[in-house]
């Protein structure tokens, strides 16, 4: 049985690894939205074969693992919250959608492949590869999701300040205009 700080743990991981993926769903989008003009030609065979050589250096199955169960998990309590009654067939449902949707933590890990292969060329990528072997490039992996989750401590305050900025002056400009905000 998990501890509170399993719990907490997973769950952190769980949601930084949301955090990355949404951002990198983000900048795929954005990619994407570049590349309907100038796509970039399909990566060689030998080019995703590097670029998932990376993701597999940088542990990025350990960061990932988490989202497919997660997604599933986040689905049956939005389910339970209307039929709590159907906690045993949901649970049995979950179950059976986390070995069958198992895989689909493979494909997303081919997409991000792909992105790197689509953005660098194989030379690069072999450079990476042999950045990440060394001592630095392997502190630099185990030190990432730190810096990370730092990051992410440090952009909630960050945005939290911020909006009372934005307040502030969105309230003098609208006092300007006649209008008082509360």
């Amino acid at each position: 049985m998990f501890t509170r700080n399993k719990i907490a743990h997973v769950m952190a991981g769980a949601t930084r690894a949301a955090l990355l993926a949404i951002a990198l769903i983000v900048l795929a989008g954005a990619a994407h939205a570049e590349q309907k003009s100038q796509r970039p030609a399909e990566p060689s065979p030998a080019a995703m074969k590097i670029a998932r050589e990376i993701i597999e250096l940088k542990n990025a199955a350990v960061l990932f693992g988490p989202m497919v169960p997660g997604v599933i998990e986040r689905v049956k309590n939005m389910l339970l919250q209307t039929s709590p009654a159907l906690r045993k067939d949901l649970d049995d449902v979950s179950n059976n959608l986390q070995k069958t949707y198992a895989p689909r933590t493979n494909e997303l890990l081919n997409d991000i492949a792909w992105l790197y292969a689509t953005r660098f060329s194989e030379a690069e990528l072999k450079e990476i590869v042999t950045f990440y072997r060394t001592p630095t490039g392997k502190r630099v992996i185990a030190e990432e999701p730190i810096v990370f989750d730092d990051a992410m401590n440090g952009l909630k305050s960050w945005q939290e300040k911020f909006a009372e900025e934005v307040i502030v002056r969105f309230r003098a400009e609208m006092k300007k205009r006649g209008h008082e905000l509360l």
